[in-house]
């Protein structure tokens, strides 16, 4: 029997990967002997946030990727990287998944991998399961509670921590570290590269000071912060605080009232819920919003925001930025200009327009230019 691999792929707004046209449902295959990880086949994640790796949150039009189940057969090729991506001749569309589903499977799926294997419960000194203290400094250790009040630690590299209990804390300074929490009230932090951190309790709080760090959260009221480059923030939550001081970040939520905030350059920024508040102090940030009344506000200069939900507010401050919202909209935008005499650029220009439905028209990319806001 042959064998199927369930995984997960990433896809343009348009549901296009590398120019190839998709369907929910269909299934596809090429000739086997052409498959090689990276350069040919069809390629998918068998952890769902992986995905996140090899397709932006929002692309070059402030456009939202989309998302699949899918299953892979016939001639497998794996990345041989230590990820999870691998090429194949055969996969089938089997569904697609909203963005908060991703984030969903993508906690199970890190909440299976590391669970323990003889499925043994921490115990304290009074043979309890709750407030178990676990402790390791070296490499490879594995970690798992599934009681209350838990408190890890792991100072050393490719740790995998789970807590499936209430006001479980877990902190890693190693690399490569994962760590998974199904409580309310968790927090979590990691001063090492590559940590891979997931929350579908309440409350959860997670911090990042590594590089290349993958936060992800299904629940209410999340706190996600990470200092350092690449870092991939999701959640599906309401009132979710999302902050990165990294370049690169990219940071979706999905539920409403979310805040997020970027102080380094290139952030991607996506928010699916009403009322969000989005600000980024860096140049070259991509900012979308579907929901309603969003607040999207950026310094930087180059900035491309986009606003699908009525009622919006859009700032932006920078050089050159690009701004399309929908009828009922606000977007201020700035003009600058080099002054000889002070040696550097100064704003020569802002206004304030009404996206109307006349004079300015919604789903059109406007900029400013000589003094006004004309069409991009």
């Amino acid at each position: 029997m042959e064998k199927i691999i369930k995984a997960y792929k990433g896809f343009n707004p348009d549901f296009t990967c590398r120019g190839f046209q998709y369907e929910v449902g269909k299934d596809y295959e090429m000739d086997d002997k052409e498959i090689e990880c990276c350069e040919s086949g069809f390629h998918a994640c068998e952890f769902p946030l992986e995905v996140l790796d090899h397709y932006f949150l929002v692309g070059d039009k402030c456009e939202m990727a989309r998302f699949a189940e899918v299953e892979q057969s016939g001639t497998i090729s794996p990345s041989g990287n230590g990820d999870t991506k691998m090429a194949s001749s055969k996969i089938k569309i089997k569904a697609e998944l909203k963005f908060a589903d991703l984030v969903k499977v993508g906690i199970d799926w890190l909440m299976e991998k590391t669970r323990p294997v003889s499925g043994k419960k921490s115990r304290n000194n009074d043979g309890g399961e709750n407030s178990a203290q676990m402790a390791s400094s070296g490499d490879y250790a594995k970690m798992a509670s599934s009681g209350n009040s838990a408190q890890m630690a792991s100072s050393g590299y490719y740790a995998q921590m789970a807590s499936s209990g209430y006001s479980a804390q877990m902190a890693s300074s190693g690399d490569y570290a994962k760590m998974a929490s199904s409580g309310n009230s968790a927090q979590m932090a990691s001063s090492g590269y590559y940590a891979q951190m997931a929350s579908s309790g309440y409350s959860a709080q997670m911090a990042s000071s590594g590089n290349y760090a993958k936060m992800a959260s299904s629940g209410n009221s999340a706190q996600m912060a990470s200092s350092g480059y690449y870092a991939k923030m999701a959640s599906s939550g309401n009132y979710a605080k999302m902050a990165s001081s990294g370049y690169s970040a990219q940071m979706a939520s999905s539920g409403d009232y979310a805040k997020m905030a970027s102080s380094g350059d290139y952030a991607k920024m996506a928010s699916s819920g009403d009322y969000a508040k989005m600000a980024s102090s860096g140049d070259s940030a991509k900012m979308a919003s579907s929901g309603y009344s969003a607040k999207m506000a950026s310094s930087g200069d180059y900035a491309k925001m986009a606003s699908e939900g009525e009622d919006a507010v859009i700032c932006c401050a920078g050089h050159d930025s690009r701004v399309k919202a929908k009828t009922g909209s606000w977007i201020t935008l700035a003009e600058w200009s080099y002054d000889d005499k002070k040696g550097r650029n100064v704003p020569v220009m802002v206004k304030t327009i009404r996206i109307d439905g006349e004079t300015y028209k919604p789903d059109t990319w406007y900029r400013m230019k000589d003094g006004e806001i004309v069409e991009a």
